[in-house]
């Protein structure tokens, strides 16, 4: 049962198998922002809602941070891509599943 105080996070940090390097920077981990209508834009709910993996890719362009690029989230390994899979499925939750798990129901 979650508690009353308790809210949907609207950031996920993920945690990377295998940190992205951009030159000299290496990104070990980012945070994943609950989407919004704006930026499912051209975007088919049920793509996501299913994971298809050029739908997970944009999700990730438009809701890090940082900004990971298309072409560094499609060379991470399927560890990863699993962990942000998770992370969006939780964020696409409806509430009745919300409900059926104890997860909090609303967003700060």
């Amino acid at each position: 049962m979650t508690k009353a105080n308790e809210t949907i996070p609207e950031w996920e940090t993920i945690h990377l198998m295998k940190p992205i390097k951009r030159g000299e920077t290496v990104i070990d981990k980012f945070d994943l922002r609950l989407p919004n209508a704006v930026d499912l834009l051209g975007l088919s709910l049920p793509s996501i809602i299913s994971l298809e993996t050029d739908a997970v890719v944009n999700v990730v362009t438009r809701c890090s941070n940082p900004a990971i690029t298309e072409a560094e989230v499609y060379a991470l390994p399927a560890g990863d891509i699993t962990e942000i899979c998770g992370a969006i499925r939780g964020f696409f939750m409806t509430r009745a599943e919300r409900t059926a798990r104890g997860l909090p129901t609303t967003i700060a």
